[in-house]
């Protein structure tokens, strides 16, 4: 699954709690939050002086900035509640996310495991296609 199909994915399932998600779909979301998480913070430390300088076009930044971050991160919640259905796993497990840091490197390591093969209870593997199964990039 390329990136920008992994991401319209994700956004078109926002709202899907009780379906799979396959691992490209997952760690193409992950990649994508950190990316604009790092690229923010980076464009914020070269031309912002904390908003002194430009306070209108800070104020517009600091605000994209908080829509994509909250946009993404209920894309991101969503993404590894539908990843740990494929492994046949409860979307409770996702509560680990709001742990911080370490919660974040529990559901990676979980998230990481190949899903389960055919269907479960869950629905239909989401790397089946019906001429085939669709390579998995990460597995």
């Amino acid at each position: 699954m390329t990136p920008v199909k992994a991401n319209l994915s994700a956004f078109r399932n926002i709202f899907r709690f009780n379906s799979r998600a396959p691992r490209s779909e997952f760690w193409w979301v992950t990649a994508t939050l950190f990316g604009g998480v790092v690229l923010a913070t980076i464009i914020d430390m070269a031309v912002f002086d904390e908003g002194r300088t430009y306070p209108a076009v800070y104020t517009v930044a600091t605000i994209m900035f908080i829509v994509f971050y909250a946009t993404y991160i209920l894309v991101t919640i969503s993404v590894t509640i539908r990843r740990l259905h494929d492994m046949d796993m409860s979307g409770w497990f996702a509560l680990l996310f709001f742990l911080g840091g370490l919660g974040f490197i529990i559901l990676a390591i979980i998230c990481s495991r190949q899903g389960t093969f055919g269907p479960n209870r869950f629905g239909p593997d989401p790397t089946y296609k019906e001429d085939g199964w669709e390579a998995d990039i990460f597995g």
